[in-house]
């Protein structure tokens, strides 16, 4: 086993149609309604990208309970990377391959909605790749918020205020653009805005609170990363270009 989560885990195996190393997903227990659906849809949305920004998806399998297969992808997890505290110079570097993964996403013609470090790997020629898509959606109208606000999806810490139900504003690409925000944050400051003690407390932050400005950053970036962690979309920016920009004048002045 390579990887656990309190629902799933991760296999590393060989793929003897392909002849490569694969990664096999499946529930840690005996399958739920909910969690067989989520594979399903993971697998679906994958098999519909291609990219290096993402694995591919080599099958389904059925037996007892349901085997995701998937690429297996060489290199670190972010939450490894950022828990070393890399130097500014290479965090830089990290943040723009995550941008150029998220932004080849979007292109794609999906959002994530569950971008967070444990979800983004480093391959070893330095390119990021997105995991775990049991959330992702098309991009096409913007996703209404959820009707029962404490039925959350996702990683609330990483989560957009309009994900959570409590702000009435469209999940469109926003929503990944504010999780961004939140991973840059952890990469540059190496901690997340918000510390908590209760779901409560963390929710009440994540809808009302003003972080805490980053230090020590070229001020363009301190000002995109703020702007990422805007409480309402509308005040997010609206596509990743000029945030690509931003951190590439960023790592010339470093």
């Amino acid at each position: 086993m390579r990887h656990e989560s309190p629902a799933y885990v991760v296999y590393q195996a060989l793929h003897l149609a392909t002849g490569r190393m694969c990664a096999i997903k499946t529930t840690r227990k005996a399958p739920t309604p909910d969690a067989t659906t989520a594979l399903e849809h993971e697998f679906d949305a994958l098999r519909r990208l291609s990219g290096s920004f993402a694995p591919k998806a080599y099958e389904l399998l059925r037996p007892e309970k349901l085997f995701l297969v998937l690429e297996w992808i060489d290199g670190a997890d972010l939450e490894s990377i950022i828990r070393s505290k890399p130097p500014l110079p290479r965090a830089i570097a990290l943040a723009s391959m995550i941008l150029k993964a998220v932004d080849d996403l979007h292109a794609s013609g999906f959002l994530h909605l569950d971008l967070k470090p444990a979800n983004i790997l480093i391959r070893p020629t330095g390119a990021a790749a997105l995991i775990d898509f049991a959330l992702a959606q098309p991009i096409g109208p913007p996703v209404a918020p959820p009707e029962q606000p404490f039925l959350l999806q996702g990683t609330l810490s990483y989560m957009a205020p309009e994900q959570t139900g409590w702000l009435d504003a469209p999940i469109d690409r926003r929503a990944d653009y504010y999780a961004l925000g939140v991973i840059f944050y952890e990469l540059f400051v190496g901690a997340t805005p918000f510390a908590a003690q209760t779901f409560q407390e963390l929710l009440d932050h994540v809808l009302h609170s003003v972080p805490a400005e980053p230090i020590d950053l070229p001020l363009p970036l301190n000002q995109l990363i703020m702007q990422l962690l805007a409480k309402h979309p509308d005040q997010r920016p609206g596509e990743l270009g000029k945030a690509a920009a931003v951190v590439s004048s960023s790592a010339e002045i470093c």
